[in-house]
């Protein structure tokens, strides 16, 4: 079987596997220096950070779970909660022993690492956002292409790990988030692309 470009992991870039919250975890660990929690957006997995963990891998020490229900984890066929997201990453902190990592989250990853930085459990330092979700409601147009994109993954039997939270079933489905942001104690950088 002939490996594809996403399928093949670059030098000095560790597949690893650890149990958190009593299930089987899989990250990606490269590099030396201050520590980085990489988490990934909503439609992908830890493999994102690939290029980004290759190319500054001399200058941090990243770690780049998957989240619960994406990439190479089980996935619960009822989904998530945003607290489960963020709980997931308190967790994977505390069972790796980082002190004050710095956490860089795009999309639902960065919605999640400002859970994480709220709650002030896991100690973040830094917290960089890119193109995080909660900054705003989704548009007509991205619900329906959302729409679209979830009866395509169902046919291909491949579910969005997080239907309860989007549904609005109980817990933290509060996306937005503006207004608790001047309670982060972290220094946060925010990139945008237009």
């Amino acid at each position: 079987m002939a490996k594809t470009a996403a399928n093949i992991i670059p030098s000095g870039i560790e597949s690893l596997v650890l149990e958190v919250n009593g299930g089987r975890t899989h990250y990606f660990k490269a590099g030396r220096g201050p520590v980085v929690v990489l988490l990934h957006g909503g439609a992908s997995d830890a493999r994102d950070w690939l290029p980004t963990m290759a190319a500054l891998a001399g200058h941090f020490t990243f770690y780049a779970p998957d989240l619960p229900g994406f990439g190479r984890n089980e996935r619960k066929e009822s989904g998530y909660y945003l607290e489960d997201f963020i709980e997931f990453v308190e967790e994977f902190i505390k069972a790796q022993g980082l002190e004050s990592p710095a956490v860089a989250g795009h999309s639902l990853g960065g919605r999640v690492g400002i859970g994480v930085a709220l709650r002030e459990r896991a100690g973040v330092s830094k917290l960089v956002l890119i193109d995080s979700s909660g900054f705003g409601k989704i548009t007509p147009l991205g619900g329906a292409l959302f729409t679209g994109f979830w009866a395509l993954r169902r046919i291909l039997r491949q579910p969005q790990p997080f239907p309860r939270m989007l549904a609005g079933e109980g817990g933290n489905t509060d996306w937005l988030c503006l207004h608790e942001l001047p309670a982060l104690k972290a220094p946060v950088l925010l990139v945008w692309k237009s």
